[in-house]
C-alpha cells in the first residue's frame, strides 16, 4: 500500500517536527529567562533596583512588540492559491499479473451466467463513481444582497 506508507511517512515527519519545535521553544524560553535574570542582576548592581526593573520592562516590551508585529504580518498574509487539480493516475491494480490471473480464474469458475450480474453491478457502480466529481455538494457562489447596496427600503 504505497498510500499508507506515504501517510505514515508524513505523520512521522510531522511528529518529529512538532517534537523538535517544542524542544526549541522550551530551550529558547529558558535562554530568554536566563538572559533576563542576568540583565536584571547586572543592572541592579550597576544602576540600582528601579533602573533594573525598567530595563527588564523595556526588554519585555520589545519582545511583545516583535510578537505583535509578527502576528499582524501572518494574519494579513494572503493564502497561496490552491494547486491545480492533479490528473488521475491510471489504475495500477490491473497492471498486477496476480490480480489479472485471479480475475480470469474467477470468470472461468463462475462462467458467463455467473459473471454477467457482477459486470452489471460493476458498470452501475462505475457510472456512479464517474459522475461524482469529489464534491459532496455543488459549488454555489456567495449570496449578495442587492437591496442593501442600492439603498432600497430607505
Amino acid at each position: 500500500m504505497p498510500f499508507m506508507d506515504e501517510l505514515r511517512t508524513k505523520i512521522d515527519g510531522a511528529l518529529k517536527l512538532a517534537v523538535a519545535g517544542a524542544i526549541f521553544v522550551a530551550a529558547a524560553f529558558a535562554a530568554f529567562v536566563c538572559f533576563a535574570v542576568a540583565l536584571f542582576l547586572w543592572t541592579q548592581q550597576t544602576y540600582g533596583v528601579l533602573e533594573a526593573w525598567l530595563a527588564i520592562g523595556g526588554l519585555f516590551l520589545l519582545v511583545a512588540i516583535a510578537g505583535g508585529t509578527a502576528a499582524l504580518v501572518v494574519r494579513r498574509r494572503r493564502p497561496s492559491p490552491p494547486p491545480p487539480p492533479r490528473r488521475a493516475e491510471p489504475a495500477t491494480l490491473l497492471q498486477d499479473p496476480a490480480v489479472v490471473v485471479a480475475g480470469l480464474q474467477l470468470a472461468r469458475t463462475l462462467g458467463a451466467r455467473g459473471i454477467l450480474p457482477l459486470l452489471v453491478v460493476g458498470a452501475i457502480a462505475g457510472g456512479f463513481l464517474m459522475n461524482r466529481n469529489g464534491h459532496a455538494t455543488a459549488h454555489r457562489p456567495p449570496h449578495v444582497d442587492r437591496g442593501a447596496e442600492s439603498g432600497a427600503g430607505i
